[in-house]
């Protein structure tokens, strides 16, 4: 309890999120090793304690849908009808029903409900059923994804293994750039680009508003600090981008929409509700390394996220019950 006395928020307050983060050790520890600081589940401001929040607490029916990669496709076609797709190749729940053979390469396959599991199959030489195959059995088998860290939604979805065509920036398959866009309340806080570095090309990261200015920060997390970069050319179709992730996002509180751009059509990644699992947040440009990162920027940006209404003791016994 003395970890959540300083906040001033209150005994009371301070009492029911010790309780949290005694029934959630490994979240709270998770974030505490992250932050320098414990969560105010009850009580959050940041844009990091909201996730944390709403792994805890929300249990919107929409997150079945936009945690399920396939659902999240449908979803968005009837929001963004002219968005585009990777063709899918396949889908489905039997991982030995999977015409490996006869699927054209370049190809990624992966779970529909489980965030950061791709095999990629670029060239023949990549090519290894058997390997394949054990990793696709071991997608069916596991426990839903994110459960350790509370992440509701994905528990929402029965597992299924999708087979989608990869989609290449150029001839030497290099993937394409991602644009990551912060949606709260239907509109674009704030976009994200990516791009790693292969095919000879370098890393290059940066956070733009939504008329393409660089804002002044990087990015601090537990495996390490990301410095950003400013000089990224803005998109010829910024404007359409922007539309297309608040029209998929409309009816959420938040989420963060993911984007393809080649050649000016427009594809949807994925749409995540828990954006780094709320372990990772903006810090101004050139922040002195510290055990407690600046807090500004994180709560600068929760503020344009208006958490939904619950009950004070339904959210205590979600939080401590599960359910």
């Amino acid at each position: 309890m003395t970890g959540y006395l300083g906040t001033g928020e209150g005994a009371s307050l301070a009492f029911f999120n010790t309780l949290l983060a005694l029934r959630r050790p490994g979240l709270t520890m998770r974030y505490y090793l992250t932050f320098g600081r414990f969560p105010n589940y009850l009580s959050p401001k940041g844009q990091s304690e909201k996730i944390q929040w709403r792994k805890l607490f929300d249990r919107n029916p929409l997150f079945a849908v936009m945690c399920d990669k396939l659902a999240a496709r449908d979803h968005a076609a009837q929001c963004v009808p002219q968005l585009r797709f990777p063709k899918l190749h396949w889908s489905g729940t039997d991982p030995d029903r999977i015409p490996l053979e006869t699927i054209p390469l370049p190809y990624v396959i992966k779970p529909n409900n489980r965030s950061g599991e791709h095999i990629f199959v670029l060239r023949p030489e990549e090519f290894d059923k058997p390997a394949i195959l054990r990793r696709c059995r071991a997608w069916m088998a596991a426990k839903p994804f994110g459960g350790n860290i509370g992440e509701w939604g994905y528990g929402q979805v029965p597992t299924r293994i999708q087979v989608e065509a990869f989609l290449s920036a150029g001839e030497d398959l290099a993937p394409p750039a991602n644009y990551e866009f912060f949606v709260y309340h239907g509109r674009v806080g704030a976009i994200y680009y990516s791009v790693p570095p292969l095919g000879g090309r370098p890393r290059k990261r940066g956070l733009f508003t939504t008329d393409w200015q660089a804002i002044a920060a990087d990015r601090w997390r537990m495996k390490g600090f990301d410095p950003f970069d400013a000089d990224i050319p803005k998109p010829d179709n910024l404007t359409a981008l922007v539309e297309a992730a608040e029209k998929i996002a409309a009816e959420l509180d938040f989420a963060r929409v993911d984007l393809f751009n080649l050649d000016g059509a427009i594809y949807l990644s994925e749409v995540t509700l828990y954006p780094s699992s709320g372990f990772s947040i903006w810090v101004p440009k050139d922040a002195a390394p510290s055990a407690r990162p600046p807090r500004d920027l994180d709560e600068r940006f929760g503020a344009l996220w208006t958490l939904p209404s619950l009950p004070f003791w339904t959210c205590v016994r979600r939080g401590l019950f599960g359910g």
